[in-house]
């Protein structure tokens, strides 16, 4: 426990998430509360304990739902984000389930790379955008810079350096983004919960963290400096959760 911070760590089966729901339970009704989970079945499971149905509470979220809901909302029209107008981003991935891998297939098939949609089969597209989102993830909260985060890449791998960097004009050309970029887009333009529009929320939790990168930790730290509570669940506390 932090000054502003509970940590609930604990193997699974422990009751970190039941404690969770017992908060959430007797606040929720109050609207003052936020919820953030790392994947959709957090959130699923949480509505069957709450025996409620699937999207009636608008805050019970993912983070990847908040930060599309937040560029949706301050991403203008007319607004150049990377070289990419962030509505008419949005508006490909609204309209299009599972526009994102389809877009990364189109790529891949264009520039003639390798590329699989089965996760079990990881080929060449495959590997170069993973280790382009786990460097972004791990190093954008360090040095805010994309070129920072590509020249990384340039050391470590020439040959996804080369495919990330057609990736990035392809984005331009094709206006699209990614979950990544949505996440900068959050960290850049500091997402809260009153920016989000739960103004009356003075608690925030957090399940799964051990599961969030260092950018999606960022974007939740800067969100816990607008509550008065914050409540993180996981199996593990990372150290930069902690070094604030």
């Amino acid at each position: 426990k932090t000054n502003r911070n509970v940590f609930l760590t604990g193997k699974a089966g422990t009751g970190k998430t039941t404690y969770l729901h017992n908060i959430f339970k007797n606040k929720a009704k109050r609207g003052n509360i936020l919820y953030i989970s790392f994947s959709n079945a957090a959130i699923d499971s949480m509505y069957d304990k709450l025996q409620m149905p699937r999207k009636s509470i608008n805050t019970l979220r993912t983070l990847h739902s908040l930060c599309y809901g937040f560029a949706t909302t301050f991403g203008d029209v007319n607004e150049l984000y990377n070289g990419v107008r962030v509505n008419k981003a949005l508006n490909n991935m609204r309209n299009n389930y599972g526009f994102i891998d389809g877009e990364y297939m189109r790529f891949c098939e264009k520039h003639k790379i390798p590329f699989s949609l089965d996760e079990s089969h990881i080929d060449e597209g495959n590997t170069a955008l993973s280790s382009w989102h786990k460097i972004l993830s791990e190093y954008y909260p360090i040095y805010k810079s994309v070129d920072r985060c590509l020249s990384i890449l340039s050391k470590q791998d020439n040959r996804s350096y080369d495919i990330i960097s057609k990736w990035q004009q392809w984005k331009i050309h094709t206006q699209t983004v990614d979950w990544v970029d949505l996440e900068i887009f959050a960290y850049d333009n500091e997402m809260n919960p009153v920016k989000l529009g739960f103004s009356n929320c003075d608690t925030l939790m957090m399940d799964e963290a051990q599961d969030f990168s260092r950018l999606e930790w960022s974007i939740v730290d800067n969100m816990i400096k607008h509550v008065n509570r914050a409540y993180l669940q996981g199996m593990i506390v990372r150290q930069y959760m902690i070094s604030k």
